[in-house]
C-alpha cells in the first residue's frame, strides 16, 4: 500500500471513529467538521443526497452528507420553514430542527435577495450585545454575481473563507460588527485576512443541451448545479467540485484548505440559489 493510501484511510478510519463515538457529544467536540482537510488526504470524495419527497420536502429540502469510501453519515442540512430568506441548520445528526441542540454544528443564512450567503458556527449574533467569547464564528461566505442578463446560468460566485493559521488551523473570525463580516470586508477589497476563490464558469454544450464542464466521470448527468471551486488566478486548479450522479444524489470532492463544514455550506449554497 502506497504511503497516500496509508494516509486516506487513517484520516477515513478516524472519520469514522469520531462519528461512531461523539454523536451524542456538543457541536463543540467536532473539531474535524471545522479543521482543514490535512494536505496529505488529497482530494476526499464523498456524496450528498437530497431529499425533496412531499409537497414539504419539496419546498424546504433536506441534504445529507455521507463519506464515499463506506457511506459514513457526517453531517446534515435542513432549509427552515417560513423564512423571509435562505436559513439553512447545519448538525451531525439527522433529526435536529433546534439550533441550541448538542449535535448542530451552526446555520447558513442569505440576505433578502439570496445573492450573499454566510456561514457560521454556533454563538450568539453580535447585535445581542452577547460578550466576544460567546460570539459565532463565520466559516464562510459566498457572493453571487449575476450575468449581464440577470439568469441564475450565468453568474460568478466569489467563495470567502478565512485564512489559515498553518495547515491544520482556520483563523477565528469572529465579527463583533457588520463591518467585521467577511463579505464586507471583500467589498472593501480587504482581503489580506482572507482565502478568495471563485467559480469555474459553465460552458454551453449543445449535444447534451446543458451547461457542462470536465468532471472527470465524477458528473454524469448535465446540471445547473454542478460546480467546480478554482483560485481566482490558477483556474486548471479545482480545489472543490460537485457533480450530479443521478436524481437527488451528488458527486463531493474536497480537499485542503476547505473544511467538511465549508465544503458543505458552500454546496448548499449551490442547491438553494439554483433551485
Amino acid at each position: 500500500m502506497c504511503l497516500l493510501s496509508l494516509v486516506f484511510l487513517i484520516y477515513c478510519t478516524t472519520l469514522e471513529f469520531l462519528y461512531a463515538n461523539c454523536r451524542s457529544c456538543c457541536s463543540g467536540l467536532f473539531p474535524h467538521n471545522y479543521s482543514p482537510i490535512p494536505k496529505s488526504v488529497g482530494v476526499l470524495q464523498l456524496y450528498i443526497k437530497r431529499n425533496k419527497a412531499g409537497f414539504v420536502k419539496k419546498l424546504y429540502p433536506e441534504y445529507q452528507l455521507y463519506l464515499g469510501s463506506n457511506g459514513r453519515h457526517i453531517m446534515m442540512g435542513q432549509r427552515m420553514q417560513l423564512m423571509r430568506s435562505a436559513y439553512y441548520l447545519i448538525s451531525t445528526d439527522i433529526k435536529v430542527t433546534d439550533r441550541m441542540a448538542p449535535a448542530c454544528l451552526g446555520k447558513l443564512r442569505s440576505n433578502f435577495q439570496e445573492t450573499e450567503f454566510d456561514l457560521f458556527g454556533v454563538g450568539e449574533n453580535f447585535e445581542k450585545g452577547f460578550p466576544v467569547e460567546q460570539l459565532r464564528e463565520q466559516h464562510a461566505a459566498v457572493v453571487y454575481n449575476l450575468g449581464v442578463n440577470e439568469v441564475k446560468s450565468d453568474n460568478k460566485m466569489d467563495i470567502l473563507i478565512p485564512k489559515l493559521v498553518n495547515e491544520n488551523e482556520t483563523c477565528c473570525w469572529k465579527p463583533t460588527s457588520k463591518a467585521d463580516n467577511l463579505i464586507e470586508r471583500f467589498k472593501l477589497n480587504q482581503k489580506d485576512n482572507m482565502l478568495c476563490f471563485t467559480n469555474k464558469r459553465l460552458l454551453w454544450n449543445f449535444q447534451k443541451n446543458g451547461f457542462t464542464v470536465d468532471f472527470e466521470a465524477r458528473a454524469t448527468v448535465p446540471s445547473i448545479n454542478n460546480l467546480q471551486v478554482v483560485a481566482p488566478h490558477d483556474n486548471a486548479k479545482v480545489v472543490l467540485q460537485l457533480g450530479k450522479a443521478k436524481d437527488n444524489y451528488y458527486y463531493l470532492d474536497v480537499g485542503y484548505p476547505f473544511s467538511l463544514y465549508q465544503a458543505f455550506g458552500i454546496c448548499l449554497v449551490t442547491f438553494d440559489f439554483n433551485c
